[in-house]
């Protein structure tokens, strides 16, 4: 086959795969749509510029582009392969045993292991000119179907795959059976299409909760005193909650716009004294920190630059950190103070410091924090202790129930240390027995939060997860916190959006002369993640995308009253932002030019074809009606024979010329100027269903 008709079956096999493709993630939602849109483009490259060996350059832009979305640091660090394999297996494990949630790292993972997979066999399929046809029935029925599940209208995904499956069929070879009804094909097809197409866009929208397993980006609405279900949530209404974990709804108001080269978490707050009913948890009294110390200085880490931005009167006046930060400048106008608990042993200050601001924050209200998010190197932490904790972060009430501790001790019984025995813990509330939703009753009265959601209710949102995740560490030993915030948000416009459906709660366990380390217990999250080997001053933009679901409003104690605050300094500039659009604009431009020289050599060739060789591209586009010429035919017993042919003068005309060309030796026979024309695809679709209507 010549180089130039390969690349152009290329190209259409992968623009054939395009409403295939997107209208099946605008049903499922696997995958982020930006990240979606970047690997086609650059696959097609890949398959343009090497087409024998462009699964293998496919697979590893497959891998570069999840460890930019999902990982910080550098990609020749294998630790993060390592993590990739082992929740992609603890998710395939899972999936046929429950109705679970599963990381969005694992469908981003399969669905462009998919998408290479389909491309390469419809470009295989679409060169050898067999299974096309089924190829379009299959795909056009499996649209239909899938947005007549989601309660999607799936029309024009539907329309525009199927005509380019009919451009496909007719530059290909098609093969068929003898016992094939050809002159019915194409009219069942059409049929079966329009008809799953208009009972999948007559039917209501699906409002189910398998949703879940593969898209959970819900937010936080808050249930109220009053009637008509749950009411929104927003910062100021936190301290009206006296209870936690009931029904919620989404909210998608946007929040903040958080500016850094990595994903973050940001600590509103944290919690300490787990009471086990109505708020469940009560923080430490707190006290003005006069001159606060940052940090940290014993441990290694990435050095970043994060700005937040307020986005709207939310009448917020906390502020939102990393993990440690090492500087904290406001912009003008907005001043803040530091807060560490009362009577708690404190080992690293900075660890412990809640920031409220003296007035509440603004739309447009920036502050620029000089943050480490350290390695957290797992053989570390298994060599420390907890002992320098204090006490209270192992307290618990002394009527939880028995039956809480011994699951607790059931899970760990195997680890030896406490990084061992949080992971075990952190594992067994993903992956374990316990569903994540949304709708969720609030426990009966007495009975205890954590006991009433491991044993009896099965299932909840983030406050569940965590608080079970602190009261079962604490039960086996572990100094641990519930801290409330948010999780890292949308990618857009170089940064990450927050909204009030990304707040979130989590977990932290104490670690001896290391400090607080982040756990996560919730289905469907992942804590962003930091390796060595990345340069700690070069930006690294990715968007986790995890499945987002509701966290609590990190709002201060109610009744406290920020004491004078003070002003630690003028604004930082940020650092600049990588920009990201100008590559993917050259990319697509590159491609963009690849594609017209490929059809400006398929013109040329085109207006130049011999009169053999149109013969031979007509036959096969007949082939696709059934008019095709038979092995036993000549070409003129052919044209006599089929009385379906458009412009037989023209059809006839060309024989001439052939048989003098074959026949005649007659060098350089140019076929009519026609015939090109009337046996168009399109022309011979239009006469057979014209012919049909005259009968």
């Amino acid at each position: 086959m010549q180089r130039g008709r390969r690349l152009f079956l290329a190209f259409l096999s992968w623009l054939w795969l395009l409403p295939l493709i997107f209208g099946l993630n605008a049903a499922m939602k696997f995958i982020n749509v930006d990240l979606l849109g970047a690997a086609l483009v650059l696959f097609l490259v890949a398959d343009l510029a090497i087409p024998r060996q462009a699964w293998v350059a496919k697979v590893f832009i497959a891998l570069v582009i999840i460890h930019r979305s999902f990982f910080a640091g550098s990609i020749f660090e294998l630790n993060w392969l390592n993590m990739l394999v082992r929740e992609i297996a603890a998710d395939l494990a899972g999936i046929s045993a429950s109705d679970m949630t599963v990381l969005t790292l694992t469908s981003t993972t399969l669905s462009l292991l998919g998408v290479i997979a389909a491309q390469t066999v419809y470009k295989v399929l679409v060169r050898r000119g067999r299974g096309v046809l089924v190829l379009l029935g299959f795909g056009a029925a499996l649209l239909a179907t899938v947005n007549l599940w989601a309660g999607k209208n799936a029309f024009w995904s539907v329309s525009l795959y199927t005509v380019l499956g009919l451009a496909a069929m007719a530059t290909s070879r098609v093969q068929w059976d003898t016992f094939f009804p050809l002159h019915r094909w194409l009219s069942s097809l059409l049929v079966l299409v329009a008809l799953m197409t208009a009972v999948a866009w007559a039917l209501p929208a699906g409002n189910f909760l398998e949703e879940a397993w593969w898209e959970n980006l819900l937010g936080w609405e808050w249930p109220g005193p009053r009637e008509g279900g749950p009411a929104r949530v927003g910062y100021s209404r936190y301290s009206e909650a006296s209870r936690l974990g009931g029904p919620l709804r989404e909210d998608s108001e946007p929040v903040l716009f958080v500016q850094s080269p990595v994903p973050v978490y940001l600590r509103g707050d944290y919690r300490v004294t787990y009471i086990g009913h109505s708020q469940v948890w009560t923080a430490a009294q707190k006290t003005l920190e006069p001159v606060p110390v940052f940090g940290p200085q014993h441990l290694q880490g990435r050095e970043v630059t994060v700005t937040v931005t307020a986005m709207g009167e939310h009448g917020i006046n906390t502020l939102f950190v990393p993990r440690f930060i090492r500087s904290l400048q406001l912009g003008p106008g907005v001043r803040y103070a530091t807060y560490l608990p009362v009577a708690v042993n404190t080992m690293y200050a900075y660890m412990d410091y809640t920031f409220l601001t003296a007035s509440r924050l603004k739309e447009g209200d920036t502050y620029v924090m000089e943050a480490v998010l350290p390695y957290d190197d797992p053989e570390l932490l298994r060599s420390l202790g907890h002992a320098q904790a204090d006490r209270i972060y192992l307290r618990l009430p002394p009527n939880i129930p028995n039956r809480v501790r011994e699951l607790a001790r059931n899970i760990t019984g195997g680890a030896d240390n406490g990084y061992d025995k949080a992971m075990a813990l952190a594992e067994a509330l993903r992956r374990g027995e316990w569903q994540y939703t949304l709708d969720t009753k609030y426990p009966p009265s007495g009975a205890d939060f954590v006991d009433w959601f491991l044993f009896e209710q099965k299932e909840g949102y983030c406050v569940h997860f965590s608080s079970a995740f602190v009261v079962m560490a604490r039960a086996v030993g572990l100094p641990s916190r519930w801290v409330i915030g948010y999780s890292s948000g949308t990618r857009q416009d170089g940064g990450y959006v927050i909204q009030n459906r990304h707040a979130h709660a989590w977990a932290e366990v104490w670690f001896d002369d290391y400090g607080w380390v982040p756990f996560e217990a919730t289905p469907g999250q992942t804590l962003p993640r930091v390796y060595p080997g990345g340069s700690p001053g070069e930006p690294d933009p990715g968007e986790p995308q995890e499945p987002q679901e509701p966290g609590v409003d990190p709002e201060p104690d109610p009744g406290q009253e920020p004491a004078t605050p003070q002003l630690p300094g003028e604004e930082e500039e940020p650092e600049p932002e990588r920009a990201v659009w100008p590559g993917i604009l050259a990319t697509a431009g590159a491609v963009l030019l690849a594609v017209l020289a490929a059809a400006a050599i398929l013109w040329h060739k085109w207006r130049k074809i011999s009169v053999a060789a149109l013969y031979e591209k007509i036959q096969r586009r007949l082939r696709l009606f059934g008019w095709q010429r038979q092995p036993w035919e000549t070409p003129r017993e052919h044209v006599n024979r089929v009385e379906e042919l458009p412009m037989k003068p023209v059809f006839a005309e060309m024989v001439d010329s052939l048989e003098a060309a074959v026949y005649g030796g007659i060098a350089d026979v140019q076929p009519p100027a026609q015939a090109k024309k009337h046996y168009s695809l399109l022309r011979l679709l239009w006469h057979r269903l014209a012919n049909r209507r005259r009968r």
